[in-house]
């Protein structure tokens, strides 16, 4: 299973977790069954003029499932239309993210955990008014 864990930096197993998908300035790949990673810079987090799409980046990358402390409704819905589960975690780093994983006590975001669209504390430069 492939994984995506949004980071804050690009150590790897060692990157802290982001608090929010979207913001984040990494997305850690992790091979859920040897543990190997990659980091993508995230090239929705300064996007300028348009609407943000931070699961597009993602998507072609083959991730199976997200594993983040938080997200917008509309990237949840985003990823959940491609077929790309996402599930809270509350660990500070990739490798335990992984190992709270593995063990099964991720339990999977609902609509009602995600971040309404313009009632969150975004990290750029519009709002997102009119937002689905």
């Amino acid at each position: 299973m492939l994984l995506c864990i949004p980071t804050e930096d690009e150590r790897g197993g060692e990157a802290l977790v982001a608090t929010h998908f979207g913001r984040a300035p990494y997305y850690t790949i992790v091979e859920s069954d040897t543990g190997c990673t990659r980091v993508l810079p995230n090239p929705a987090r300064r996007h300028g003029d348009g609407p943000c799409d931070a699961a597009a980046g993602i998507r072609s990358e083959g991730v199976d499932a997200v594993l983040c402390r938080g997200l917008g409704r509309r990237a949840l819905i985003g990823l959940s239309r491609g077929g790309i589960r996402v599930f809270r975690t509350t660990s500070p780093d990739v490798w335990q993210a992984l190992a709270e994983y593995r063990s099964g006590r991720v339990v999977p975001m609902t609509i009602d955990e995600a971040c309404a669209g313009g009632h969150h504390d975004h990290d750029h430069d519009h709002d997102h008014e009119g937002e689905v």
